[in-house]
């Protein structure tokens, strides 16, 4: 039981933190472009922690997504101070918190029920 309890760090307890004090430094539709990266990470981790790996359309998908991501910041002017760097460092921490619960969860649902997990 006591490998259900990293779940909650990493949801809503670091998620949370990392977001709150990385809005302090950047816009919130900056950090909506940086949390678009959240698939990305989760595949990523999901292909080393859970050995799950894409399949081509996934792969393409995944680059268009990239893609689309580096697009905007490229049109809007990315400006790279140092409260927007460390607020850029917060946000992408939030997306691997984020991706880190999704596949700890993914892993732990395989284990327990979600009515136990919910009840824990």
């Amino acid at each position: 039981m006591l490998h259900v309890l990293p779940l909650p760090l990493f949801y809503p307890v670091l998620f949370f933190a990392f977001q709150t004090f990385g809005l302090e430094y950047v816009s919130s539709s900056e950090a909506g472009i940086i949390q678009a990266s959240i698939p990305i990470f989760t595949m990523i981790l999901a292909s080393f922690f859970l050995k799950e790996y894409s399949n081509r359309l996934q792969k393409i998908s995944l680059i268009l997504s990239v893609s689309g991501v580096l697009y905007i910041f490229v049109i809007k002017g990315t400006n790279l101070q140092p409260t927007n760097f460390v607020g850029t460092m917060l946000i992408l921490l939030l997306a691997l918190a984020s991706a880190s619960y999704n596949i700890l969860a993914r892993k732990i649902t395989k284990e327990y029920k979600v009515v136990d997990l919910t009840y824990m």
